[in-house]
C-alpha cells in the first residue's frame, strides 16, 4: 500500500489519495437515511464543509462519522482521497481511512478558496 502524505487542503486535485490533513468542521448538512439495495442496510450520510489555513472542501461523512464529527471539531483525517462528484471535487474518508477528533487548533481558516467550487470535467 502507498504511504499517505501529510497535504493542505489547497493541495489537493481530482487525483489525491493517501492524503493526511488537519481540518476544522465549518457546517454540517442534516444527515440523511436511506436503505442499500446492495448490502441490505440502512445507511446514514450528511456532508460537512471542512477546512485549514489555506482553503475549505466538502467531505461526505458516513454512518457512525455523522455522529462523531460535529462543526467545530478539529479532525486529523488520514489515508483519505477525492472524487468528483456531479463535477466538484469532495474528500472521502473510505473504508481505508480514518479520523480522530484532537485537541488542537487551526489558524484562521481561508475561506476564499473552495475547493468543491472548481467544476471540473467527468472522466
Amino acid at each position: 500500500m502507498q504511504k499517505s502524505i501529510d497535504t493542505k487542503i489547497s493541495q489537493l486535485t481530482p487525483k489525491s489519495k493517501n492524503v493526511n490533513l488537519k481540518v476544522k468542521v465549518l457546517e454540517k448538512s442534516e444527515a440523511r437515511e436511506f436503505y442499500s439495495q446492495s448490502s441490505r442496510e440502512r445507511l446514514r450520510v450528511c456532508d460537512a464543509t471542512i477546512g485549514d489555513e489555506s482553503g475549505i472542501i466538502k467531505i461526505t461523512l458516513w454512518n457512525e462519522q455523522v455522529d462523531d464529527i460535529n462543526v467545530g471539531d478539529i479532525v486529523k483525517i488520514t489515508n483519505a482521497y477525492t472524487v468528483i462528484f456531479k463535477g466538484h471535487m469532495k474528500l472521502q474518508i473510505g473504508k481505508y481511512g480514518s479520523y480522530q477528533i484532537i485537541p488542537d487548533e487551526i489558524g484562521e481558516i481561508n475561506l476564499s478558496n473552495d475547493m468543491s467550487e472548481i467544476a471540473y470535467e467527468s472522466e
